[in-house]
């Protein structure tokens, strides 16, 4: 196991983005499949897929996003069956990775391009980014609203429209996680 994760999470650094992208696609599928084993790679992966979600191309940074929202949806599957089997594994790395990952979404979701808005069906990066925060909300619940809501109140009014519509997708990825004692 350390070898593969050694191997696969070096391949996140090569100089060709489609070995770069396909490293990524490798660690979609090893969080799906094997995510009661792969706590103890977490701070690492996390630091791996935040520089590459801001500074890698496209295809890297989205796979980079699809990483976290394969835990959160895995987590999501967990907590569930943690209410009806008290043995399930959960590691709450959402929880414990949400005040690094969601200002970084926070950010990504202001990339719009120019007359598409994050409701559009063109899938981007501000896109991947937008359903990854939704997911994060929906998994860390009230630990992401102290992190949401300050970008909400900061650019709800901005001048540039990309902020605007950044916070209204905001509000809206808020409304699910959480407690509706806290919203």
């Amino acid at each position: 196991r350390d070898f593969v994760m050694h191997i696969v999470g070096a391949a996140t650094a090569c100089a060709d983005a489609r070995v770069r992208q396909e490293s990524y696609e490798c660690l979609v599928e090893i969080a799906a499949g094997f995510y009661e084993e792969i706590a103890e790679y977490m701070p690492t992966l996390l630091q791996l897929t935040t520089a590459s979600i801001l500074h890698d191309t496209h295809d890297v940074a989205m796979q980079a996003m699809e990483f976290w929202s394969t835990v959160c949806e895995v987590e999501i599957e967990i907590q569930e069956d943690v209410d009806a089997d008290e043995d399930a594994v959960h590691h709450h790395v959402i929880q414990q990775t949400c005040d690094r990952l969601v200002p970084i979404l926070l950010q990504i979701i202001q990339r719009q391009e120019p007359n598409q808005d994050l409701s559009d069906e063109t899938w981007n990066v501000a896109a991947a980014g937008g359903v990854c925060l939704r997911l994060v909300v929906n998994t860390a619940g009230n630990a992401a609203l102290p992190l949401v809501v300050p970008f909400i109140q900061a650019n709800m009014g901005a001048q540039e429209w990309r902020q605007r519509e950044a916070a209204t997708f905001a509000l809206g990825a808020s409304v699910e996680g959480p407690s509706s004692e806290v919203v």
